[in-house]
């Protein structure tokens, strides 16, 4: 089936595929998903769309399909900051792990910093969870009650 595509091309679906399939919850991972955003990429590339960037948005777009935003905004994803303002520690989690209907303040609680012990911490929606940027090593965990 891919032999009808030159080894550039095969080696930007790989890449796009392999970008695209990081994005994927954990949760949501698994055979159906990441054979549906494979197809996409293959119907592109033999549309004549073969570049990188054309295969991850083919990828990203039928990502989106498959796990629609969960609010009217879009937003995914949370910054966690200690609740401890002279520590400042922070880290980015997914919101894809908690049900709707869970508010953010009943979450903060359950949040401890690594850093400096502290229980507690300042949950805010981020915008730009989908944007690629380099995370850091977790400082915040969370511990159920």
């Amino acid at each position: 089936m891919l032999i009808e595509f030159d080894q550039t091309t095969i080696a930007n679906m790989t890449a796009a595929l392999d970008s695209v399939c990081k994005r994927i919850p954990p949760h949501k991972d698994g055979y159906e998903v990441r054979r549906q955003i494979a197809d996409a990429m293959i119907a592109s590339a033999r549309s004549g769309k073969r570049t990188l960037s054309d295969l991850e948005e083919v990828g990203a777009d039928i990502l989106v399909e498959l796990m629609p935003p969960k609010s009217p905004r879009g937003v995914r994803g949370f910054l966690i900051y200690c609740s401890d303002y002279k520590c400042s520690h922070y880290v980015t989690a997914s919101a894809d792990p908690w049900p709707d209907h869970i508010r953010l303040s009943d979450l903060e609680p359950r949040f401890v910093c690594t850093a400096c012990g502290r229980r507690g911490a300042d949950i805010r929606p981020d915008f730009h969870w989908d944007k690629p940027g380099a995370i850091g090593a977790p400082m915040l965990i969370f511990r159920p009650r």
